[in-house]
């Protein structure tokens, strides 16, 4: 294709940028070279065009970049899908071993003398808290030394 010489002014910003483009593509480029520019200059007009004027490039590029975005929401979706799904089978395992374990022990089935029961105090609490304090010391006793 035949090449037209034209001339147009630009600000020291915009010289700038093609200059910093050119080093990008090739850092052994000579900046002060017009060929340099004006392949940055095509490149860019080239690229504008495609995204500003021809609307099946747009499309195309539109529809692909969803696809993109959809799959990733998909993958997320589903991650978040599989975590539910093992927090609620984990729920329902626990919630059997729960009636395995009162079954086994006997306790009352009424609802009314089975809160009283939970509601008492356990004698492990103290001893719990007595052996965690105990612990937690000796822990912060080692951190000294």
């Amino acid at each position: 294709m035949a090449k037209q010489v034209t001339s147009i002014r630009l600000s020291k910003e915009s010289i700038d940028k093609i200059n910093a483009l050119i080093v990008l593509e090739d850092p052994e480029a000579n900046l002060k070279s017009n060929q340099n520019k004006s392949a940055v200059i095509i490149k860019a007009v080239d690229f504008y065009y495609a995204a500003k004027m021809d609307d099946a490039v747009g499309d195309e590029y539109l529809q692909r970049m969803a696809t993109y975005i959809n799959d990733a929401i998909k993958q997320n979706l589903n991650a978040i899908a599989r975590s539910c799904n093992a927090t609620r089978f984990i729920t329902e395992v626990n919630k059997e071993l729960i009636k395995i374990l009162l079954l086994t022990y006997d306790l009352p089935q009424e609802s009314d003398k089975a809160l009283k029961l939970l509601k008492q105090p356990s004698i492990y609490e103290e001893l719990i808290s007595k052996q965690m304090l105990k612990a937690l010391q000796e822990g912060s006793g080692d951190h000294e030394n």
